[in-house]
């Protein structure tokens, strides 16, 4: 009798444990994906940076872009922005930007001002562009003019001074080599 009660708490501790280490796998599942996409964007920036003798990429420090990325005739100043799935991303005016999830009203605040109004160090035989790729995703851009008028924004134009990718999308980064 007393070695049935002993057994008893056995399947108890299992299951218990079980549904730890799948809380805890699922929570550490979200921030790796997340790191594995940032560090192919930046691989991939590398990548670019070293398919012409011409070409540098180096890490801003102190400054609100990441990365310098150097071409022969361009310097493009790049911002990595955490991305949302199922989220667009909503430009209001320069200083009310945010991330809207789709067919809902949930919204992510995102402070774009500082990459809006910053002043860049201005070079005269290089064209300066300011770039933000957004990370793992968005679903698409929106420059909205007012309460009822908005447009789409495709990654080939220019919003109050920035480029905007997707890190899946690299033609437009490709291009400007």
């Amino acid at each position: 009798m007393f070695l049935i009660k002993q057994y008893v708490h056995v399947p108890l501790a299992i299951g218990t444990i079980l549904v730890f280490l799948l809380i805890l796998t699922s929570t550490l599942y979200i921030p790796i994906t997340i790191y594995k996409s940032k560090r192919t964007v930046i691989n991939k920036l590398k990548e670019i940076a070293d398919e012409a003798p011409v070409n540098s990429l180096t890490k801003t420090l102190g400054a609100p872009f990441d990365y310098l990325l150097e071409t022969k005739n361009k310097k493009i100043y790049i911002k990595l922005l955490r991305g949302y799935s199922n989220y667009d991303l909503y430009i209001n005016d320069e200083n009310n930007t945010y991330f809207k999830k789709t067919l809902s009203n949930k919204e992510k605040k995102v402070k774009l001002n500082n990459l809006i109004n910053v002043s860049l160090p201005i070079d005269q035989n290089k064209e300066v562009i300011k770039l933000i790729i957004i990370y793992p995703n968005c679903n698409f851009v929106f420059h909205r003019m007012t309460e009822l008028q908005e447009e789409y924004i495709d990654f080939n134009k220019e919003i109050y001074g920035l480029n905007i990718i997707s890190a899946d999308n690299f033609k437009y980064l490709e291009a400007l080599k």
